[in-house]
């Protein structure tokens, strides 16, 4: 099958916008956080929600590891970091900077909490049905 000339064009645009996206993916920070508590759980993550939504961040993804741990990722405008920091604080929890970045930069921020939670209960078990 013989390629056109306009089909070289796109396949070659579409590879440069990778690669743009690719080294913009590169440069983009990534704040990376945890949090170490015995607060109850869902009272905690509740609390991590408000505060990012406050400062006008959101957030991308989140996943539970029973009830031992939680993490989010967000987005979070870099001169809204040190605010939301301090929110957090301000309701005792005490957030561990793990991979830090300036915070004078325009834009936003891709950011990473886990959420470790201390307590004596047992693990969550759920049923899962087989696939099929």
């Amino acid at each position: 099958m013989t390629e056109t000339a306009e089909g070289r064009y796109f396949r070659l645009v579409s590879i440069m916008m990778l690669q743009t996206h690719v080294l913009d993916a590169m440069e983009m920070d990534f704040l990376r956080f945890e949090i170490i508590t015995d607060k109850e759980r869902n009272s905690v993550i509740t609390t991590v929600k408000d505060a990012i939504t406050s400062v006008g961040g959101w957030i991308i993804d989140h996943q539970f590891l029973s009830n031992a741990s939680a993490s989010i990722n967000f987005e979070v405008g870099y001169r809204d970091l040190d605010q939301l920091i301090e929110k957090l604080e301000a309701k005792n929890l005490k957030p561990e900077i793990i991979n830090d970045c300036a915070r004078d930069k325009d834009g936003d921020l891709r950011c990473g909490v886990a959420l470790i939670f201390i307590h004596n209960e047992p693990d969550l078990k759920r049923e899962v049905p087989p696939f099929g």
